[in-house]
């Protein structure tokens, strides 16, 4: 990574965000007719919406990331640099 970031693990579950069709229909300024799946601009993953149910489900994929920095600002705050912290 650029950052000098570390990749861990895949986290496909990283944010979830359900809500009505009347709530969606706000938050994305668009209409839901049927049900299927839909691109709301600026989302990174398609909306499922479910009309028959009154139910929008957005579900974002995410990597979990382990920074060097952070495992050394941690390892300088424990036991007087002596054990590295536990990620």
């Amino acid at each position: 990574m650029n950052t000098g970031g570390i990749i861990l693990k895949p986290c496909p579950r990283a944010m979830t965000i359900p809500g009505t069709v009347a709530q969606w229909e706000e938050w994305a300024q668009l209409r839901f007719l049927q049900s299927g799946d839909y691109i709301i601009p600026g989302a990174l993953v398609p909306v499922k919406m479910d009309v028959e149910q009154d139910l929008g489900l957005y579900v974002e994929p995410n990597v979990w990331v382990v920074h060097a920095f952070l495992c050394v600002v941690l390892f300088n705050e424990k036991e007087n640099e002596k054990t590295p912290a536990v990620l």
